[in-house]
């Protein structure tokens, strides 16, 4: 039996097999350096308590931070904060946080924070992402961020309802200035980005948060509006929040060739290279792909047809 292999490396592993059954695809190996990872894949209902969640109450009532369709879903008609205990403190550095959110529902009067970190063993929340309606058009609303105070600085993009946008924020520890990005396409693309300046006041941070409108500030009538959150990962640096490109297809042509379809970081280049033997580091290089939109890779191995075995990784530089 004849078998054709495709191996995916910088720092997450996918494997397609090839034979005469069809394809199989297995994914594994190591993994980014996350300080904390969550896709919400919990059963629909309460996040505290669900089975397998490290989630737990900060601010009561526990009155229902809750898990729709494997989506955290908040909304301002509820007063539940809830918080994720790191592993360790950290006191100097970046942290830094990528996650989707889908909005429903606008925020109301100036808005409000709806995700934090939270201080070592205090109630002390910082780098609080906000959403707002101020200065968006009618129907739409912006996002934000400050260290502590309000009023958030806010990017000036008007944003959509029941649309997914990757939020990125960067907290650093010490003097706790924070940076937020909209769909960024790497850490220095100014598109959708704002800054909130240092206040020189830094605290260690061993927590990640999500507030829906807390107790003290309800009848205020600035509220987050509703919301849903997923992919959440949180890092000590940019790179660290990338998903890993995966290998989602491989076919063969009736010409001979091999067709590999990929999924990668959009704008990003990422080399496809073959080998007959990944144990022995030689790798040839078939082609540069820029991803597309979505990040998709049609990648094409023009002869492989008198090998009897072939390997195939991406690379990003």
């Amino acid at each position: 039996m004849k078998f054709l292999q495709a191996y995916l490396s910088c720092r997450a592993g996918a494997w397609l097999l090839a034979g005469a059954a069809g394809w199989l695809l297995a994914a594994g190996s190591a993994r980014a350096q996350l300080v904390y990872a969550d896709n919400f894949d919990y059963p629909d209902g309460e996040l505290v308590g669900a089975a397998n969640s490290p989630w737990e109450v900060n601010y009561p009532p526990a009155d229902g931070a809750r898990v729709a369709s494997r989506r955290l879903l908040l909304t301002d008609a509820r007063q539940e904060s809830v918080r994720v205990n790191f592993a360790s403190s950290y006191s100097s550095g970046f942290l830094y946080a990528r996650l989707t959110v889908n909005f429903s529902a606008l925020p109301s009067g100036d808005g409000n924070y709806f995700a934090f970190y939270r201080g070592n063993n205090a109630d002390n929340l910082r780098g609080r992402i906000w959403a707002s309606t101020n200065g968006a058009a009618p129907g739409k609303f912006r996002l934000g961020i400050t260290t502590l105070q309000s009023p958030a600085s806010l990017i000036a993009k008007d944003l959509d309802l029941g649309t997914d946008y990757t939020v990125v924020t960067r907290y650093e520890v010490k003097n706790s200035s924070c940076t937020l990005w909209i769909d960024p396409a790497g850490e220095d693309d100014a598109t959708a980005r704002v800054d909130y300046p240092a206040d020189a006041t830094g605290w260690s941070i061993s927590q990640f948060g999500f507030l829906q409108t807390a107790y003290y500030q309800a009848g205020t009538g600035n509220y987050v509006g509703t919301l849903t959150v997923d992919d959440l990962r949180i890092g000590r640096t940019f790179a660290d929040l990338q998903p890993p490109p995966r290998f989602t297809a491989i076919t063969n042509a009736p010409d001979g060739t091999i067709h590999l379809r990929a999924v990668g970081r959009v704008t990003t280049s990422h080399v496809l290279q073959a080998s007959t033997d990944p144990q022995s580091g030689n790798w040839l290089n078939l082609s540069t792909n820029i991803a597309g939109a979505g990040g998709l890779l049609e990648l094409t191995d023009p002869d492989p047809a008198t090998l009897p075995a072939r390997f195939y990784r991406l690379i990003v530089p």
